[in-house]
């Protein structure tokens, strides 16, 4: 499936980055203009007069629209003092912008890069590539190296492209590798502040020059540093802040214990608004200067839990100084009462809260409670996840109690918030514990993922725009429930809205940001932070890791398996692997291995090839990606094993009890057709029938322009997204009656004919099927019942699609049952005449039939 291609893009130049140990704000406020040209190297240019430029190309990351296209690849990414700020978590981080539609340009025509940044970091060059409809992938022959700026100033570039032989026709891409040497450069610090590409150098010029003031003098800020996220208010940090001064030296084990304190000035205090998830991930909001660290604290010893306190609710807010246990064992909490919780958080002044002309001593309403939280959460500049299906309908709120509501802060039950009733000390509690959350991003809304036993249905997803709920509600609306990412989700912005708006549509995802080839056990890659940063987020599942391995990564595999599951407990840790058509070479060393000219004799290779996975690795699936959808003479055609492969995998799957999932080819690749409706349909009727539970579209979006479609292009749906949107409905439909049973084998009918259908393992023992009386060629999948209680069957037209012919059948039983059938995402009903019972099939078409 060779999925790195989408990284497709090719290379330009700049010069770049500067290098220090201190902090961004620390650095010199001297600025250094650079530029190459075909004359000179690093030519300091004189000052000019600069005029207005065409912004028809720019970012400027300060921008979160304009730079949320641009997409991150093996660094943490944030923003800090209106920059975008990289933290390398590998060895080659990267800064890639797919350009489509009207973003494309001419590359005669803007023939200059303009590029500022600064970097502390002690690798000194980095790479530049682009690519063009000239040129639609990246590679080495179109890199450009440049020396990297070590000084820790800020450093305006100009490159003049023209010298770059990929530079051509229409521009597709561009990537900025901003420091380069083959290793992590563990510590580096890379900002950037904008990029863009012009007509003219002064046009660059002004670009650059307009950036200069940039920096601001007090500006909220986001310090990251291993499993540590601080938060500040508006405004309250100066730009000589040192961020190691919030950054507690060793985070405690997670725990309701454990929280953050403050030494300022000699006095020592609790941060009340601090959160430690399951893995120990440390997030907290600092408003001031001072030795930030983590500390156990007990409960006090007189502390009492009346009975309708949430215990672990009223702990987490003594233990804060929010809530004393007083307040927790209210009857009927106060406005008064209800203030001053919203006070000790410490980072709202009370005067700034709504309050009401209303006595301090009356008891809260809900409603009252919604607008000040709502005003508190306003007032900070806090932004948590909202969904306004959970606006109250039964009164009437500001915006701001809205927002309080709509993150699910104050609790609305079927559309109602009962605006006058009162809360007891319990629900206040509640309430607190999950305002500290609002404010650190932290989910709240409850997730509409099903963690039932289901099929899943899945789609390769390589964003390469902004992605918002939208966007995640347009895949769910096609029927997916699995979404494997790449691109832009990984940006911080991203990924929060993207699992947040997931778990609403019932979406969960696996992430494609730890892929480490070169995996040493006794010195692991460690795992992005994020990953820890949003473990208990209900829509991770997990993270792809590698992509058709040979057999020589598997001892590879099984010691990370073996560190990731240990680290990452819970979560998926997913590979995918070669389908029967790879060569001997790639079977060992991988998809990128070169064909061989040679024949391999051993035909079982494939086989070993897949039972050696099995043996070696953990994990309770198998998946291979198998793309049978041919064309051949200009008509429909299919992969001449493609029943052989699936049988060799789902024999594995049944000889070592895992889950088989398999890929559909949803794109046309390496000169295979466009599939439609039928080719989809059938693809995933033939999976059924050999015992497949999850099913992977490939692929739902991509950069890749060597693939014709995608099911969305841009974000907007295909012909193809519907086809498979179809194909998955239907086959959704079925599913909760399909898991219950478990797949025995597979045998086929009349179908000695066609190629694609021969396999040597098939099923003998299906004896509730008496008979089976047709002239044309079917593929039967046979079940039992996993509670011991009846059989199922699927039966498939097999006829090659480009005949687009049915196929019909009638079959006996060995017993009285009742049976029905899954047809066309229906469920009827089948009674026997004269003991036959009778199904029309048409082209491309499977039905699941149930026996009890």
């Amino acid at each position: 499936m060779k999925k790195q291609v989408f990284f497709l893009l090719l290379c330009a130049a700049l010069l770049l980055t500067g290098c220090n140990s201190g902090d961004p704000a620390e650095s010199a406020e001297t600025e250094t203009e650079t530029v190459e040209t075909e004359e000179t190297s690093a030519e300091t240019k004189p000052a000019e007069e600069i005029d207005g430029y065409d912004d028809s190309y720019a970012y400027i990351f300060a921008d979160m629209e304009d730079a949320s296209v641009w997409i991150s690849s093996q660094a943490d990414v944030s923003y800090e003092f209106g920059t975008l700020k990289m933290t390398p978590t590998g060895h080659d981080p990267i800064l890639t912008c797919t350009f489509s539609g009207d973003d494309q340009f001419s590359a005669d025509e803007y023939g200059y890069v303009a590029y500022r940044y600064k970097a502390k970091c002690t690798l000194n060059r980095g790479v530049f590539f682009v690519s063009s409809t000239n040129h639609p992938s990246f590679h080495d022959d179109g890199l450009t190296f440049f020396d990297v700026n070590t000084t820790g100033e800020w450093t305006n570039v100009i490159q003049p492209m023209s010298s770059n032989a990929f530079w051509k026709d229409t521009i597709t891409a561009f990537r900025i590798d901003p420091i380069n040497g083959g290793e992590w450069d563990e510590g580096s610090v890379i900002w950037m502040d904008r990029v863009g590409f012009f007509k003219s150098y002064k046009e660059a010029q002004a670009f650059l020059k307009e950036g200069k003031e940039t920096e601001p003098t007090a500006t909220a800020v986001t310090i990251r540093d291993g499993m540590t996220k601080v938060f500040t208010p508006k405004g309250r940090l100066q730009p000589d802040y040192i961020a190691a001064d919030y950054l507690p030296d060793d985070p405690a084990a997670p725990g309701e214990g454990n929280v953050v304190t403050v030494e300022a000035d000699g006095v020592k205090r609790v941060i009340p608004v601090s959160y430690e998830n399951s893995v120990g991930f440390l997030s907290y909001m600092a408003e001031m200067p001072g030795s930030y660290s983590v500390e156990t604290v007990s409960l006090p010893q007189n502390f009492v839990f009346p009975d309708f306190v949430n215990a672990e609710d009223a702990a987490f807010c003594i233990l804060r100084g929010i809530l004393t246990n007083e307040d927790c064992a209210a009857e009927a909490v106060t406005r008064g009462q209800f203030a001053a919780a919203l006070q000790n958080t410490l980072l709202v002044p009370m005067n700034h809260i709504l309050f009401g002309p209303q006595n301090a001593d009356d008891p809260i309403t809900m409603a009252d409670a919604a607008e000040m939280v709502g005003t508190y959460l306003e007032l900070l500049g806090a932004a948590p996840y909202a969904d306004s299906a959970y606006y109250p309908t039964d009164c009437t709120l500001t915006d701001a109690g809205k927002l309080a509501c709509g993150c699910g802060v104050v609790p609305v039950t079927d559309g109602k918030l009962s605006p006058d009733a009162t809360m007891n000390g319990g629900e206040l509690a509640s309430l607190m514990r999950r305002l500290v959350l609002a404010v650190l991003d932290q989910p709240i809304l409850p997730s509409n993922i099903d963690t039932d036993e289901k099929i899943r249905i899945g789609g390769w997803s390589n964003f390469t725009w902004a992605i918002g709920e939208e966007d995640i509600k347009t895949f769910a609306d096609a029927g997916l429930n699995l979404m494997i990412s790449t691109g832009d989700i990984e940006r911080q912005g991203t990924l929060q809205t993207a699992l947040n708006a997931s778990a609403k549509y019932g979406v969960e995802i696996l992430r494609y940001n730890y892929s480490p080839w070169n995996f040493d056990p006794a010195s692991p890659a460690a795992i992005p932070t994020t990953c820890f940063e949003y473990f208990d987020a209900p829509a991770y599942l997990g993270n792809f890791i590698f992509d058709e391995p040979g057999t020589d990564h598997y001892p590879m595999m099984a010691a990370l398996t073996e560190f990731y599951n240990k680290t990452m407990p819970g979560k998926l840790c997913y590979y995918n692997l070669l389908p029967l058509y790879a060569n001997a070479a790639q079977l060992k060393f991988g998809a990128n291995a070169a064909a061989i000219e040679y024949y391999d004799a051993d035909p079982d290779l494939y086989k070993k090839y897949v039972e050696a996975y099995a043996e070696q690795i953990p994990g309770d699936y198998m998946c291979v990606d198998i793309y049978p959808n041919r064309v051949s003479g200009g008509k429909k055609s299919t992969y001449n094993e493609y029943l052989k492969n699936m049988d060799i995998f789902a024999t594995a799957c049944r000889k070592y009890d895992r889950d088989f999932w398999l890929y559909v080819q949803t794109t046309g690749l390496d000169g295979t057709r466009v599939p439609d409706y039928f080719d989809m349909r059938w693809q995933m009727y033939i999976g059924l029938s050999f015992g497949v539970n999850t099913f992977l579209h490939f692929t739902y979006g991509t950069a890749n322009h060597d693939w014709t479609e995608s099911m969305v292009t841009g974000g907007e749906p295909t012909s193809v997204y519907y086809a498979a949107q179809k194909a998955n409905l239907e086959i959704m439909a079925l599913s909760d009656d399909y898991v219950q049973y478990e797949n025995l084998g597979a045998f086929t009918h009349k179908a000695s004919r066609c190629e694609y259908a021969r396999f040597e393992n098939e099923y003998k023992d299906f004896g509730v099927i008496s008979s089976i009386e047709s002239e044309d060629p079917l593929l039967f999948g046979c079940f039992e019942a996993e509670d011991g209680e009846g059989y199922a069957f699927t039966v498939v037209n097999l006829y090659d699609l480009h005949r687009e012919k049915g196929a019909s059948l009638s079959f006996t039983l060995d017993g009285d049952y009742e049976v029905t059938a899954w047809i066309r995402g229906e469920k009827v009903t089948l009674t026997p005449t004269d003991g036959k019972y009778s199904l029309d099939l048409e082209c491309a078409e499977g039905v699941f039939v149930t026996i009890r």
